[in-house]
């Protein structure tokens, strides 16, 4: 194949594969921004029973939506609608870093959520050692509310 060939050859596979996807209709549901200007992240995202969305994760930020804030890194728990419209956002945790990696829905309607905290103030009862990370156990309400929680660990980074 000579140098000419090939160039005409690749340039009509992108013709053809360009055409396609300019052509296509990528359709979004809806998108939301949630934080401030501070470092937010999610970790968990999950549809919930009644069609909603839930996620978790950690913030810094204490602008923006994110209210309640309590230290250098906040657990974050936020429901959207199902046209992405916030219905709540709760910034948990103690002065310390706080975050979630995990949440699920429980069979009575509410949350439950795992993560992380060095805090033992705020909404954190029960830690063991502040240089070090303990796990940390979140029972919620429909609203995100605590209803319970629990660290476990000990005096080493759990």
């Amino acid at each position: 194949m000579t140098k000419r060939t090939y160039n005409l050859f690749i340039g009509l596979f992108f013709f053809m594969f360009s055409n396609n996807i300019a052509f296509a209709q990528f359709i979004s549901n809806w998108q939301q921004c949630i934080g401030g200007l501070g470092y937010d992240e999610a970790y968990s995202v999950i549809n919930t029973n009644d069609g909603h969305v839930l996620l978790a994760g950690y913030t810094n930020s204490t602008d923006g939506n994110i209210t309640g804030a309590h230290g250098s890194n906040d657990a974050l728990v936020a429901k959207l609608d199902t046209f992405g419209g916030i219905v709540w956002v709760k910034s948990l945790g103690g002065t310390n870093s706080d975050g979630f990696y995990s949440i699920k829905q429980t069979l009575d309607g509410g949350y439950i959520t795992t993560g992380w905290t060095k805090s033992n103030d705020g909404d954190v009862t029960g830690h063991h050692n502040v240089n070090s990370n303990d796990l940390w156990i979140v029972k919620l309400d429909t609203s995100g509310t605590i209803q319970w929680q629990k660290c476990i660990g000990g005096n080493s980074s759990d």
